[in-house]
């Protein structure tokens, strides 16, 4: 297994799909939301959003999937500094501002500098957000994306067992205003799988004070790369829990998986 570094299914009960993957509308009234849901699943083998493991009762991770337009998806993860109610209230705030920014067309790094702006602008708790952001295009069948100093997303190739970790050049959000996010952009190919994660997984200790850490987390996706998306979650979670079985819960985890299948032949 070589490792490189670069810097749901569609139902036709629609509410219950929506309901079950946590997505959220740019506008409550827009009645393409579900249309665009559906051509998007449609490209997916299948998808699971998220799985929440809060280590108190408010966090601070958070995740969503935004219809940036007629075409494209914008999918999010992050962690927020801190716990408790300020984390979930400074979470609230940034998830509303990226979501607000990602609109449009702006490009991805563009989307996320002006959400930046706007949350060191409004910190007033000297608090941060580690955040990966990226765009899918499954026309083009690609994902262009920037990650803000957040744990990369572990990608598994079909071919030659190749893992690709979705780095990019870019500090956490909030720390200052007019940062620089390196922009970029990678090809989904046929049976493609890519886990975004936060450092709640990577960062969960055993009794002997080791941490999970990212070989353990890849080794696990490597070895359910052939599972369903809800499957490798559950078996991520086995895992997580079993190498720190008597140890509390001190972070958040929660974990995206995309599975991709399309035929090549039909790419434009």
């Amino acid at each position: 297994m070589r490792t490189t570094s670069t810097t749901a299914r569609n139902s036709p009960a629609n509410n219950d799909v929506q309901k079950g993957l946590n997505i959220r509308p740019a506008r409550d009234d827009d009645e393409n939301t579900l249309e665009r849901l559906a051509s998007l699943l449609s490209f997916l083998t299948d998808y699971e959003a998220a799985l929440n493991w809060p280590a108190r009762e408010v966090g601070g991770d958070f995740y969503d999937f935004i219809p940036v337009s007629e075409d494209k998806w914008g999918l999010v993860i992050a962690n927020v500094s801190g716990k408790g109610v300020s984390a979930a209230l400074f979470m609230a705030l940034s998830r509303t501002l990226v979501r607000a920014h990602a609109v449009g067309k702006p490009t991805v790094s563009q989307a996320i500098r002006r959400a930046n702006d706007l949350i060191a602008e409004d910190d007033r708790a000297n608090m941060f957000v580690t955040l990966f952001y990226g765009v899918l295009h499954p026309r083009k069948k690609t994902l262009t994306y920037v990650n803000a100093g957040h744990n990369p997303p572990v990608m598994l190739r079909r071919e030659g067992r190749e893992v690709i970790l979705l780095e990019a050049k870019g500090i956490a959000l909030g720390v200052m205003p007019n940062i620089e996010l390196d922009e970029r952009e990678i090809s989904l190919r046929k049976s493609d799988l890519v886990v975004l994660y936060t450092d709640g997984a990577t960062e969960a200790m055993n009794d002997r004070e080791e941490q999970f850490g990212q070989q353990r987390l890849i080794q696990l996706i490597d070895e359910g790369r052939s599972l369903r998306a809800q499957e490798l979650i559950t078996r991520i979670q086995q895992g997580v829990t079993a190498f720190s079985t008597g140890q509390p819960e001190f972070d958040d985890i929660t974990i995206m998986v995309l599975k991709v299948a399309w035929d090549e032949e039909q790419s434009v």
